[in-house]
């Protein structure tokens, strides 16, 4: 494997490995969406009587006007639905593996968390024959995570 091909690689792997950290940041984001929504409902009968309201939190002092905090639930809300699109991509990228007779590596270990020993156990195989498709497993998954990568190598490779 060249550079290049170890970059994407390498970047496919970081995607999978993250994976459940990325579902958890968006379902952390909807936490937070859904206490600024709370907060907004709590402070709108105060906004009408002045336009600037403090709320405290532990000895620090937070200025919201009503444009400032619809602001940021709309910001949240942009990002949240980037995430659930990066989501859903990297979940459709994954169906299009999922027949193959050694998906469950991936997600054993990556989502998981197995060990390569555990999978071979499970599998009933070699160690290295798991190594062997899960390289290969990712390798494909690399041309549908980031195919602009795949053919910048392509075109370097011709």
């Amino acid at each position: 494997m060249n550079k290049r091909e170890m970059d994407s690689y390498s970047k496919t792997e970081n995607i999978l490995k993250n994976y459940n950290k990325i579902k958890k940041s968006r379902e952390l984001l909807m936490e937070e969406l859904k206490s600024l929504e709370e907060e907004k409902q709590k402070i709108s009968k105060l906004i009408m009587k002045t336009n600037k309201v403090v709320l405290k939190e532990e000895d620090q002092n937070y200025y919201y006007t009503d444009e400032t905090l619809e602001n940021r639930i709309n910001e949240l809300k942009q990002f949240v639905i980037k995430l659930d699109a990066e989501i859903e991509f990297i979940n459709k990228s994954l169906r299009e593996i999922e027949k193959d007779n050694y998906y469950r590596i991936i997600t054993k270990f990556y989502f998981e968390k197995n060990t390569v020993e555990k999978i071979a156990e499970e599998f009933d195989t070699s160690t290295q024959t798991i190594y062997y498709h899960k390289g290969r497993l990712i390798h494909e998954l690399s041309y549908l995570l980031s195919p602009l990568d795949k053919i910048d190598e392509i075109r370097k490779m011709a």
